[in-house]
């Protein structure tokens, strides 16, 4: 009876250092993923924001006011 409360409760704790080795494992990915995010983020503001005042040049232009 004993033996088999031991062998369940090193099972446990062998699932739960699993679990936890793959939590830490995911954990890593997500905060790698969410820098990758961030970075196409700012990438893509800082290319609309480029977009946006080159179109309002060439309208100004267009219209004479440059």
């Amino acid at each position: 009876f004993q033996s088999g409360l031991i062998d369940r409760i090193e099972d446990n704790v062998n699932k739960a250092t699993n679990s936890v080795v793959q939590s830490k494992r995911k954990l890593s990915d997500a905060v790698t993923k969410q820098g990758k995010y961030r970075r196409r983020k700012l990438i893509c503001i800082i290319i609309l924001i480029v977009l946006a005042l080159l179109t309002i040049i060439t309208i100004l232009s267009a219209i004479g006011l440059t």
